[in-house]
């Protein structure tokens, strides 16, 4: 009997400490906050270009908050925003928003080279500085993901000159927004990664047939130029 209950009181400690991880698991507070980009279209062509469409959302523990607080601050409009970097092929004036994103009020963005950065954030792949960015900020009211509910903000689309791109050449982008605990002075800043367009196509190496002719042809045409000149 002495050797049952110990047997039992083993089982249960191990039951304990299973649930006991269980539990720290599902702690909401070991969340990680961010705002979280995922594709919808993926190089839907339309025309001549692709459309590129991705869903907006903002995970549980997180705050939109345009004024910001902690290291978030000094950026215009508003010191929540994300970043998706160095977009190859990008059409100028194809941005739309869809959802939240949409309503008046709520939103803005920029276009730039260099793209708008969290202090606390570096993108991978780094920012090329060369190819266009696409920064969306947060202007309305604050929204908060309470609970264990993401919040959807909506969409975000634009055209480009490419199709997507291999799984090997992801785009970067950042994200900056405010912790709900000790809300505001924590930052909930983030990187990530998501498909997009591809390089453009590589222009073809000539054949060496081709240079061959090249060689012989171009003193032949310089010849012909400089004696009907003489």
């Amino acid at each position: 009997m002495a050797r049952q209950r110990k047997t039992l009181k083993t089982l249960l400690t191990i039951l304990g400490l299973v649930l006991a991880g269980a539990l720290l698991l599902m702690n909401p507070m070991q969340a990680r906050a961010d705002i979280i980009l995922t594709v919808v279209a993926a190089g839907t062509p339309s025309g001549s270009n692709f459309l590129y469409t991705y869903d907006v959302m903002l995970t549980p523990g997180s705050v939109l908050h345009t004024a910001g607080g902690g290291v978030n601050s000094g950026v215009s409009p508003s010191n929540n925003f994300f970043t998706l970097y160095d977009i190859p092929g990008f059409v100028a004036g194809s941005v739309t928003y869809g959802g939240a994103l949409a309503a008046a009020g709520n939103s803005s963005f920029t276009t730039q080279n260099t793209g708008i950065t969290p202090v606390t954030e570096s993108p991978v792949p780094p920012d090329s500085g060369a190819i266009v960015n696409i920064t969306t900020y947060w202007t309305g009211a604050d929204v908060a993901a309470t609970g264990v509910m993401a919040v959807d903000l909506g969409t975000l689309s634009f055209l480009s000159t490419n199709p997507l791109g291999p799984a090997s050449m992801l785009l970067a982008f950042t994200g900056a927004t405010q912790e709900l605990e000790n809300f505001p002075a924590l930052v909930a800043n983030n990187t990530g990664q998501v498909a997009g367009p591809g390089p453009g196509p590589t222009p073809p190496i000539p054949e060496p047939a081709t240079l061959a002719l090249l060689a012989v042809g171009l003193p032949l045409i310089g010849g012909a130029y400089y004696r009907r000149r003489i």
